[in-house]
């Protein structure tokens, strides 16, 4: 699409819905009040893109959660469409540095250009992208990129959010894949390191799941039979 895609903000129609941000941006939330939040604020997304499409729930459309944050908003979507396929992607960047060539996309399972995922990317397909936060857009950017490498300017995209700054809005509502995005709040703008302004007082991905600690595995007789050489690997460890 050449044009600008339609942004449909749920705040400035549902103020109810700030209320739920109190909890989001709070720095003492836990990671279950974090989901609860998270779950609900998507519960509405979804929702208000169904309705302003007249889209039924049979409609044929391939969810894409970008990890880890994506997960609760995916949780809270594939309900409302038994019909859905799903796709996992998780996106990474360098955030001293700028623009969407600094990010990497990793598909978390089976790669779309693979046979076995071809149907869910088929070009009938709604593509709907869950990502619960929006900084610069850069990451989300990147994705279309790639999505639309797998079959072209056909690609039918939208792009279900939390919260985002308009600077972000701006940019992937111009992606020419983009068809709508839904986002449940704004935020004031986004800080020169790349974080939303009002702060979300923590990455959203830790507030739901703990904080990516690096785990020492050298002493692990399992680690020091097996083929792996390297002694010391990224594990999770959830705290609160």
């Amino acid at each position: 699409m050449s044009s600008r895609a339609p942004i449909y903000l749920l705040s400035s129609r549902d103020p109810s819905i700030l209320t739920l941000f109190t909890t989001f941006l709070s720095a003492n939330a836990t990671p279950p009040m974090t989901i609860q939040v998270v779950t609900e604020i998507s519960k509405r997304v979804v929702h208000a893109f169904l309705d302003s499409q007249n889209l039924p729930a049979s409609t044929q459309v391939t969810l894409i959660p970008v990890l880890r944050a994506g997960l609760p908003m995916y949780v809270a979507a594939s309900p409302i469409f038994p019909n859905s396929d799903t796709a996992l992607v998780q996106c990474s960047k360098d955030k001293s540095t700028h623009g969407h060539d600094s990010v990497r996309v990793e598909w978390m399972g089976t790669n779309p250009t693979e046979a076995a995922l071809r149907p869910a990317f088929s070009k009938e397909r709604r593509m709907v992208i869950l990502d619960t936060i929006l900084a610069t857009g850069d990451t989300l950017l990147k994705f279309c990129d790639e999505l639309l490498d797998i079959d072209g300017p056909e690609r039918h995209i939208t792009v279900l959010c939390c919260y985002a700054s308009p600077q972000a809005l701006a940019a992937v509502a111009h992606h020419r894949a983009v068809h709508s995005v839904f986002v449940a709040h704004e935020a004031e703008t986004v800080d020169d390191d790349g974080y939303l302004v009002p702060y979300t007082n923590g990455d959203v991905g830790d507030k739901l799941f703990g904080k990516k600690q690096k785990i020492c595995l050298e002493d692990d007789p399992f680690m020091q039979n097996s083929e792996i050489n390297e002694t010391c690997q990224v594990g999770l460890k959830f705290e609160g």
